[in-house]
């Protein structure tokens, strides 16, 4: 197992080995990112206050936190619901830099690979070396354009659960201004 794994660091290179712990840190954070945001099923912000669930996610934390605050009392939900507000764009910014940073890591090591390739070539080098140079820099290109374009689209649907739950969120706190309002 010891020597495949050093033909294939040999096989991607320096670049290719940094792409994949950069695929592995933005998976990681791709999944917190989710975390963060998860939504249980598309109750109303009424059912959820009403009873909340544990898959419910952040608007249960909002409900409980809202539960906390004295009838009539402003300027604690709002900064109930600010504090979880806050929350929301977590991880978006680290997502996004992985996003752009792996084409260009793996731009660089096509870069990598083709001065590999000329160095073989000027050097009287056999086809075996230049062949590897070609294969690391395609393969480097390639890591990074399949870590950037589903890291995007993840992204982009993460995006649109946080404008969801800021939605929600805004229902929420109409619905308790309405309740106190009422009572």
């Amino acid at each position: 197992m010891t020597e495949s794994l050093m033909r294939f660091s040999e096989g991607v290179g320096h670049v290719g080995l940094l792409l994949i712990g950069l695929g592995v840190y933005l998976s990681t954070t791709l999944f917190l990112r989710g975390w963060t945001l998860r939504r249980g099923d598309r109750r109303t912000v009424q059912d959820i206050l009403r009873s909340p669930r544990e898959g419910d996610g952040a608007l249960v934390l909002a409900v409980s936190t809202v539960r906390d605050c004295a009838p009539g009392d402003r300027l604690g939900l709002d900064q109930a619901l600010g504090a979880i507000r806050r929350r929301l764009p977590l991880f978006r910014r680290t997502v996004r830099t992985l996003c752009a940073t792996a084409p260009m890591l793996g731009l660089l090591g096509t870069v990598s690979g083709m001065i590999q390739t000329f160095d073989a070539l000027g050097a009287a080098g056999g086809r075996e070396q230049v062949a590897s140079g070609i294969s690391q820099a395609l393969l480097t290109t390639e890591l990074g354009l399949a870590l950037a374009i589903p890291g995007l689209l993840v992204s982009r649907l993460l995006d649109s659960w946080q404008l969801r739950l800021s939605r929600d969120l805004d229902a929420l706190q109409a619905e308790v201004l309405a309740g106190w309002r009422r009572s």
